[in-house]
């Protein structure tokens, strides 16, 4: 099982870093699309100056955006009418959150949606532009298939929308195989090899390796004392050496 699981993360952990190096080799010409996109300047459906009109032709169920150019992220009005043919006012609704500002290809220039217009139906319509500044009108869902429709787009998100989460899955894996090969390993210096050991089996294994390691100490390094009999032994000698001492200072003292 864990062999099964280092070679599954193995193989994952080698496709996610194909899939990253892919989406990184295709990020250059991937954004000069996403960039060209997204750039009303570029891509629009109407441009209109101050005080201008013009008509546009909405297909039924689009997303049309209308944006006006925000100096050091200021708030911008609104400032337009939305007409259909039959003379009815359009009101459309204000931008979210997730509906962000817009980078001009020049790197300086900022858009921002003052109004957008969905699931309206589809017709003629007669935008009026009655700000100050330049006013854009983008169809974003005609954008949304330009960009899908790119080799690039496509090579760039595949790389990173499955080369990460695939990332994500080698590293579990990986560290549920560390796990298991930790659990593996020998408990407390006892090596169990293909099966399961009782309790008794184990509290003698463990003593028979303690022993075995207390004998080795005790052959390795002298011991500090001797033996009773090794002591009886030298204490004897010890006794007969006075005694023959002193019998034989004795004579030497009797004979002058």
């Amino acid at each position: 099982m864990a062999n099964k699981t280092r070679a599954w993360a193995k193989w994952l952990s080698g496709i996610s870093l194909a899939l990253l190096v892919l989406g990184l080799i295709s990020y250059s010409n991937a954004s000069d699309v996403m960039l060209g996109e997204m750039d009303p300047s570029i891509n629009h459906l109407l441009e209109l100056k101050p005080g201008e009109n013009a008509i546009v032709n909405f297909e039924g169920g689009g997303l049309y955006t209308a944006l006006r150019i925000s100096e050091n992220g200021i708030t911008v009005d609104a400032d337009l009418r939305l007409v259909f043919s039959d003379g009815e006012l359009v009101d459309g609704r204000a931008s979210k959150a997730i509906e962000f500002a817009r980078p001009g290809g020049d790197g300086e220039t900022t858009y921002v949606p003052v109004r957008l217009f969905e699931k309206e139906k589809g017709g003629e319509y007669r935008l009026y532009n009655d700000g100050n500044d330049t006013l854009w009108l983008v169809d974003d869902l005609q954008s949304q298939l330009n960009m899908m429709s790119s080799p690039w787009v496509l090579l760039f998100m595949t790389g990173c929308c499955f080369g990460l989460p695939i990332g994500l899955v080698a590293v579990i894996l990986l560290g549920i195989n560390f796990r298991k090969k930790k659990n593996d390993q020998q408990v407390s210096g006892i090596k169990i090899e293909n099966k399961v050991l009782s309790t008794d089996e184990i509290y003698r294994q463990y003593h028979s390796n303690r022993n075995e390691k207390e004998n080795e100490v005790s052959q390795t390094v002298p011991s500090p004392f001797l033996t009773s009999s090794e002591n009886i032994v030298n204490t004897n000698k010890v006794e007969s050496s006075n005694i023959e001492k002193e019998t034989k200072d004795w004579h030497d003292w009797d004979e002058g």
